[in-house]
């Protein structure tokens, strides 16, 4: 699951996530838009904070059927 996804299912918003990453809501806005790829350290801040809800291998690049 995704962070937004994340988000929605526990009714949380931004903000509070941001206030959670001691970040700003507009970073976390890019993250949850898919403008912005989380780095290493951001996903592990986020498995932390969802309780391992959110992984690693959710923002993984999907490999195609060869």
């Amino acid at each position: 699951m995704k962070i937004g996804e994340w988000l929605k299912k526990h009714k949380k918003t931004q903000s509070w996530l941001a206030k959670k990453m001691h970040s700003d809501q507009s970073h976390v806005s890019e993250w949850v838009n898919g403008k912005v790829n989380p780095g290493l350290l951001t996903l592990s801040k986020f498995n932390q904070i969802t309780n391992g809800e959110v992984s690693f291998l959710d923002y993984a690049p999907k490999r195609g059927k060869r």
